[in-house]
């Protein structure tokens, strides 16, 4: 009870400092965007604009990437972050700002306040380099634009990337340039404000998985105030959109895919390829609501409906709220429109789904 009152006590008090702050401001915003308003929000709302859907996308794009910048993840041609306050202004707060070595963000996805509400945390492109997505952070008022991650003391990849050739493509970049270059963080979210952390999705992990070229992103920890880094999950496909419960477990999606079935025999697991002879199951392909403590200790199922579950929030009445699709098997993880998204929500601890049970004929509900 004691935690929960903390988070409550620490989301009220910062949506009333933001409240205030915004209401006797001066700054009337762009008037150009204050003619889209249709109504005023009781509470300052932080938003992006992209001209592309690209955020709403879970999995990450197919493709090798093999020459630089390499395969880009859930890029749009313009992304701004925004403010819209209660008295019906509209801010920028990244467009056109300054880092702190002169250059600018073209693009931006995934913001996320601090506990008190003075700080946005996000993931952001610059035009002028890779074009990967970096961690920044800014101030509510748009001051302080600084970069997290992607620095001179970023290590990057783990492991040497996918991406082999320069623009040319004929040059060979070497492992440490492949390393700096060709990962992607996105999906950034403040843990307890006392520890100084952050947890995020990355791609820094380099695994194309079996049988496809489809970038694994896992969940990662940063410390603040060291930059140091430590990875938390492990997928071969992804783990996004990480969010502190009351609990300080971190609720997010894990897309839970492989080729390994039993055999019909039930005496071995093995990769499912053409031509393979009947299965006794089906291979694992779905997406559900996962939890794991910042320590790494304790890991689990959150929720595992016969549906999608992709941002997966936790309510106060005690379910989940997620985003999802009721026909995944036509929703294409590539297509080029994302048709029949829905926000529903379910009771925490839901298990219908176990695919790696199923048998392999038996069709399980989409």
């Amino acid at each position: 009870m004691r935690r929960h009152a903390w988070w409550l006590g620490g989301v009220l008090a910062g949506s009333i400092a933001l409240a205030a702050w915004w209401m006797f401001r001066a700054d009337a915003g762009d008037a150009r965007l204050k003619a889209f308003v249709h109504t005023r929000p009781p509470v300052p709302i932080v938003f992006t604009s992209r001209t592309d859907p690209a955020s709403m996308r879970a999995a990450a794009p197919s493709g090798d990437g093999f020459v630089f910048p390499g395969q880009p993840l859930w890029q749009a041609k313009e992304g701004r972050l925004r403010l819209l306050t209660p008295r019906g202004t509209v801010h920028e707060l990244t467009w056109g700002k300054l880092l702190p070595d002169g250059g600018t963000l073209i693009d931006v996805m995934s913001p996320s306040l601090s506990f008190d509400a003075s700080k946005i945390i996000f993931a952001g492109r610059r035009g002028d380099d890779h074009g990967h997505f970096r961690l920044y952070e800014i101030g509510i008022g748009g001051d302080g634009l600084r970069p997290l991650t992607g620095g001179p003391d970023d290590a990057g990849c783990t492991a040497v990337p996918p991406m082999r050739f320069g623009r040319d493509e004929h040059t060979l970049l070497s492992d440490d340039e492949r390393r700096r270059a060709d990962f992607d963080d996105v999906d950034p979210i403040y843990l307890d404000q006392s520890s100084g952390f952050i947890a995020f999705a990355s791609s820094r992990t380099p695994d194309l998985g079996r049988g496809h070229a489809r970038r694994s992103t896992t969940l990662w920890l940063m410390h603040l105030a060291t930059g140091q880094k430590y990875p938390l999950t492990g997928n071969r496909y992804n783990d996004r959109w990480p969010f502190l419960m009351a609990s300080n477990f971190i609720a997010f999606s894990l897309w839970s895919h492989n080729q390994e079935v039993i055999t019909a025999d039930e005496s071995d697991i093995r990769p499912r390829e053409i031509g393979m002879a009947a299965a006794a199951t089906a291979p694992a392909d779905s997406w559900l609501g996962a939890f794991i403590q910042a320590s790494g200790g304790q890991f689990g199922a959150l929720i595992k409906p016969h549906v999608p579950v992709w941002r997966p929030r936790p309510l106060f009445n005690g379910r989940i709220a997620f985003m999802t699709t009721f026909d995944y098997a036509a929703f294409g993880h590539d297509a080029p429109t994302l048709p029949g998204l829905h926000v529903v929500q379910a009771e925490a601890g839901l298990l219908h789904n176990v695919p790696s049970a199923a048998p392999a004929g038996q069709k399980l509900p989409r």
